[in-house]
């Protein structure tokens, strides 16, 4: 069957990051006080994601465990963090959590699938004290192979040279796809070079436009809102489009001498 594409382009402004509580639990941070930023660690003692086959089912379907989990040396006021599961580069499924006045943070979830795949966990880790802020990123990659050739297996790392040649293909397959919606979306939104435009999952390119030592990072005491306007947006979409059978793949943009983050959402038939 021929792919069917579809381009989301989603703006988010700064002044329009109001979230819908029905969405996800946040809270309601006093503007007038400056949090100062502290390096993460300095305020987390921990932080990581993990995703991993819990069971699999007769006809072939498995079931996905996977968890976004972060601590602190001390309570801190305010822990919120964002958890997105991609299989294959497009959105499987996503979660978040919340907590005041304690130490520990964590996100589960469970997620049926089928069929060989990888899987990458990518998790946004933020807390707040009452007079800083920081945050932080983790990630987990679990690669599940189904073959006539094998029985079904998982694996984080290849363990033979038939799960490092399958890995190969699927990396390959999955970049090229990338590398050609990416173009898809630069010429649709006329995005010039300069502009950076990069799959959400990376968390490499997100650690670089976050980056506090450099002139043209995304604002910082802006992030956290930042990450609660895509998860309602990834939210609200995914639900839309995956009722008529759509798939999407997230792109972030950062235009630094405009200062304009960008969410696009590349949707095809599954």
């Amino acid at each position: 069957m021929r792919k069917l594409c579809y381009v989301i382009f989603i703006l988010l402004c700064f002044s329009l990051l109001m979230t819908n509580p029905a969405t996800f639990a946040t809270h309601e941070r006093d503007k007038d006080v400056d949090l100062s930023f502290q390096q993460q660690e300095k305020i987390f003692s921990a932080s990581d994601s993990e995703v991993e086959i819990l069971h699999i089912t007769d006809d072939d379907e498995y079931l996905l465990e996977w968890t976004g989990r972060s601590e602190t040396f001390n309570k801190v006021s305010f822990q919120q963090g964002f958890s997105l599961l991609f299989e294959d580069g497009y959105l499987k499924d996503l979660s978040s959590a919340w907590s005041e006045n304690q130490k520990e943070l964590n996100i589960s979830k469970q997620t049926t699938a089928e069929e060989s795949s990888r899987y990458h966990l990518l998790t946004f880790h933020y807390a707040e004290g009452i007079l800083d802020f920081s945050f932080s990123w983790s990630e987990d990659e679990l690669y599940v192979l189904d073959t006539p050739m094998t029985e079904m297996h998982s694996f984080k790392f290849p363990r033979s040279k038939e799960d490092e040649k399958a890995k190969n293909i699927l990396d390959a397959v999955i970049r090229q796809q990338q590398d050609h919606i990416e173009r898809i979306i630069r010429e649709e939104a006329n995005l010039p070079e300069e502009v950076m435009l990069f799959p959400l999952e990376d968390i490499n390119n997100w650690k670089v436009i976050t980056d506090p030592s450099s002139d043209n990072h995304l604002p910082l005491h802006e992030l956290e809102e930042m990450w609660g306007g895509i998860y309602t947006k990834l939210l609200e979409s995914s639900r839309k489009y995956r009722s008529e059978g759509k798939k999407g793949m997230p792109f972030i943009s950062w235009d630094s001498e405009q200062r304009k983050l960008s969410l696009f959402i590349h949707y095809s038939h599954f």
